[in-house]
């Protein structure tokens, strides 16, 4: 029996270490052939990993407020954030002010109906000097005065590709006015629309409501489109005065923005091309500065003018920004007329 018992252990754990792959790879394949089956379908899985990796391609974000030329945003040399069109289009904001308040380092006040002020990283007061805002390269600051309207941006949410929000100082690059950094509105080219119309409107509390319309269309060399738009809010209800000061009377208004937009492209061959774009942006309500507050009287407007050769890298570029708002003190006699041009032309490669 002593010789027995170990030569029959030995036969069963040879037994086992023989039948043991045979029986792992049964279930991975089919009765009868279960080695085979089981590389058959270890293959097919892999396959289907690699087609869905191949599908699930990602692109990188590019910018072009960092350095004035495209690059990756993984190498732009400082911070930025992108608002895209999707995110534009699902935000509920009905002005500027509520579509960048989320975004972060970024200070946003509103102080009226119309009176928006952004800045990055650094205290908003009710006038913001040293945030430089573009649309699509070209200034929106009014250099003479020192700040932005953003209510006389003439394009509607509807119309934008993406917003570029830099924070921190940005002069080396973009000038003086870009001390605390630059949001750089980049709408969407006639061709990169295509045949398209659009509408959209809405409302909300204390009287807002809006209203926009967009058609494109691409003609052989040929791509346009038009865009109109239309704003409006009640004025922000005012807190008693409980100073005792007896303020001059004056009306609380509300603001009314309509704006226009329009831009024409012809591609003269695959590496170069021309546009031309124009656009209108009307406004009226109040604004407070550091002298006290300003009604800026119904009819004020700002248009502009544009024109650009591209070839490759180069681009030549001309615009002009002309203002003429009228506005009043509603605690002095002090009566400002807002009218200047500005004049640009500049080339690059």
């Amino acid at each position: 029996m002593r010789r027995i018992l170990p030569a029959v252990i030995t036969a069963l754990v040879l037994s086992l270490v023989v039948v043991s792959p045979t029986l792992a790879a049964v279930p991975q394949g089919q009765p009868g052939q279960p080695g085979q089956a089981g590389q058959q379908g270890q293959t097919s899985q892999q396959g289907d990993q690699g087609e869905q990796q191949e599908q699930q391609r990602y692109e990188e974000r590019v910018v072009v407020t960092a350095s004035r030329i495209e690059q990756l945003l993984l190498d732009a040399p400082t911070a930025i954030t992108i608002l895209d069109a999707a995110m534009i289009e699902a935000s509920p904001a009905g002005n500027y002010a509520d579509l960048l308040r989320g975004v972060p380092g970024l200070n946003v006040s509103q102080t009226s109906a119309r009176d928006i002020n952004i800045t990055s990283r650094a205290p908003t007061n009710t006038l913001a000097t040293t945030q430089l805002v573009l649309m699509d390269g070209r200034t929106v600051y009014q250099d003479f005065f020192g700040f932005v309207l953003w209510d006389l941006l003439p394009v509607a949410f509807n119309e934008i590709e993406q917003i570029e929000v830099q924070r921190g100082p940005s002069s080396a690059v973009w000038g003086a006015n870009a001390m605390t950094g630059v949001i750089n509105v980049i709408t969407k080219s006639p061709r990169r629309l295509g045949n398209a119309t659009s509408v959209r409107g809405g409302g909300g509390e204390v009287g807002t409501g809006f209203f926009s319309a967009l058609h494109s269309g691409v003609r052989n060399e040929w791509a346009y489109k038009v865009s109109g738009s239309y704003y409006q809010q009640d004025a922000w209800p005012r807190p008693e005065n409980l100073s005792g000061v007896v303020f001059p009377d004056s009306e609380n208004r509300g603001t009314k923005q309509p704006k226009f937009d329009g831009r024409v492209d012809y591609q003269i061959d695959p590496q170069s091309n021309v546009s031309f774009s124009g656009g209108y942006a009307g406004t009226g309500g109040i604004i407070f500065t550091g002298i006290g507050p300003f009604d800026i009287k119904d009819g004020s407007w700002s248009s502009y003018l544009r024109a650009d050769y591209n070839r490759d890298s180069a681009n030549v570029r001309f615009y002009a920004n002309l203002l003429d708002a009228d506005s009043f003190n509603l605690l002095s006699p002090l009566d400002f007329d807002f009218k200047t041009g500005t004049y640009d032309w500049s080339a690059q490669n």
